[in-house]
């Protein structure tokens, strides 16, 4: 008989914060090359989705719920 319990991808707590860490680089990194190439980035503050444009304006597009 197969179990219901929840999976855990990750071995321990040393290897998720090390997924956190390379997620947050990740989209560091990405913002960077966005404003380099003169972009608009898209990105969550608090539950309220901005889009900047590269003159650094931003614009609220959306709200989570």
């Amino acid at each position: 008989m197969k179990s219901k319990t929840k999976k855990n991808f990750f071995s321990d707590e040393k290897d998720l914060n090390a997924l956190i860490e390379a997620g947050k680089i990740s989209a560091k990194k990405a913002i960077q090359e966005s404003k380099a190439m003169n972009l608009s980035i898209t990105y969550l503050e608090g539950n309220t989705i901005f889009k900047e444009s590269p003159d650094g304006k931003k614009v609220k597009i959306g709200i989570l719920k």
